[in-house]
């Protein structure tokens, strides 16, 4: 192996991962350690999803400390802590537990992803030139991100000494930030947080970096991963996937409530071929109402597709329903997380129920739980990754009891197309109009 990836949610993993697939090494994500160590993987680029985003700091350290006791039991060159781009999750919990196992000089942090609006200024992170707080990220209902400087964020879950590197000095040079290394080296720092306006930025980090004498701890979302992939010593090992036309229909499973999926599902509401099945969350907390409401689903679902139309299965994601469902979820004792879990694992009750019984071109998950939901439920363990439809948001093959083409996608990402160009592109005519 020569890249190892620790993500927090399988969304994350992919669009990381799929980086390096994209340069031509071969990249593979795993949902489960048990799997990993059982088998012999034939991969360049090793993505471990370990799910801790939504649960506790404890937790998600100790998901992430066993990981990396695991990995030392294989041989890689470089090692990435895979962050959310918008800042959610156990960050400073996770960098720990890595640090721990594997000392490093310095974890180089740079959530930036100058391409699709997040950008790191003054240490301070923006979501489209807005505080990252200050947008529906601070909403979130599972992750919400209350603070966007980074040093202080970290701070909620580290003791380690950290320092941010601002625009003006990572822009001076190569010589100058390897003098600047050593400076920090010497006064005890070892986490970095990064400044980046520009993509060309992320290049001139991860060069300076990779020739300095220093032993790093990569942390970053899919856009540092992207020139970090740029430097890479392996290429072109990887045939592409290839796609013939294919009439099959394509199902989308859309269970995030990021305003962005919202306008990619409503830009196809118009479209002939693709039906809509909205699933109630109201009802679920119910156990007579939501077996009611998920054959409904499946019943649906199955006759659109039988009937060659491609389906958009999605939670209804209206203020009223999402405050009643929270309310029905709280009755029986449940949190905001088992909430947001229970709905995610409905749909993929759904789809495992109905996908011995149809033929489909591939799915498209959007929602890094909706995904690892759905992948549970069908039994696969991973995925292959190959391509990107958007920047961001990657093309793969499931790994496991299925082996459908995939396309995941986080719930903040792509323009308003994204989800249409997924399922062209997997019916093998992304090229048509």
């Amino acid at each position: 192996m020569y890249f190892v990836i620790i993500a927090d949610d399988l969304t994350g993993s992919s669009d990381s991962g799929v980086q390096f697939a994209k340069k031509g090494l071969k990249s593979s994500v795993f949902f489960n350690l048990n799997y990993l160590n059982k088998y012999q993987i034939d991969a360049d680029v090793v993505i471990i999803d370990t799910d801790s985003r939504g649960i506790s700091k404890e937790e998600a350290y100790n998901k992430v400390l066993e990981a990396s006791r695991q990995l030392q039991k294989r041989d890689f060159k470089y090692l990435y802590k895979k962050i959310d781009s918008t800042l959610r999750g156990n960050i400073g919990a996770e960098i720990n537990a890595i640090l721990d196992i594997y000392p490093k000089d310095f974890a180089i942090i740079a959530p930036a992803y100058p391409s699709i609006g997040r950008t790191t200024l003054n240490g301070n992170h923006y979501l489209n030139g807005t505080l990252i707080h200050q947008t529906e990220i601070a909403m979130d209902p599972k992750t919400p991100v209350l603070e966007s400087n980074i040093e202080k964020l970290l701070k909620l879950q580290t003791n380690r000494l950290s320092a941010t590197i601002q625009l003006e000095d990572l822009r001076k040079g190569e010589a100058y930030i390897h003098s600047y290394l050593k400076n920090l080296k010497d006064n005890g720092i070892e986490l970095l947080v990064i400044d980046i306006q520009e993509e060309e930025d992320l290049h001139r980090l991860t060069k300076y970096v990779l020739t300095s004498e220093y032993d790093v701890l990569w942390v970053g979302s899919a856009g540092l991963a992207e020139h970090l992939s740029l430097n890479s010593e392996l290429n072109n090992q990887q045939t592409d996937m290839e796609f013939s036309k294919n009439n099959a229909p394509v199902i989308v499973v859309a269970g995030s409530m990021s305003q962005v999926t919202k306008a990619q599902i409503e830009y196809m509401k118009d479209m002939k071929n693709i039906s809509f099945i909205e699933l109630n969350p109201i009802v679920l907390f119910n156990e007579t109402l939501k077996r009611y409401e998920l054959e409904r689903c499946k019943t649906t679902l199955v006759n659109e597709v039988m009937n060659g139309r491609d389906v958009v299965l999605y939670v209804g994601t209206q203020p009223e329903q999402i405050a009643k469902a929270r309310e029905n979820g709280m009755k029986i004792g449940f949190n905001h997380i088992e909430i947001s879990n229970f709905i995610a694992k409905s749909l993929g009750e759904i789809i495992a129920s109905v996908i011995n019984y149809i033929n489909i071109s591939g799915l498209v998950l959007t929602g890094g739980d909706t995904a690892k939901a759905v992948s549970r439920q069908i039994q696969v363990q991973g995925m292959q990754l190959f391509k990107e439809v958007e920047n961001g948001i990657p093309l793969g093959k499931l790994i496991g009891k299925y082996e459908f083409p995939v396309v995941t996608k986080a719930g903040a990402f792509g323009s308003k197309t994204a989800l249409f160009k997924a399922i062209k592109l997997l019916k093998g005519d992304a090229n048509d109009e």
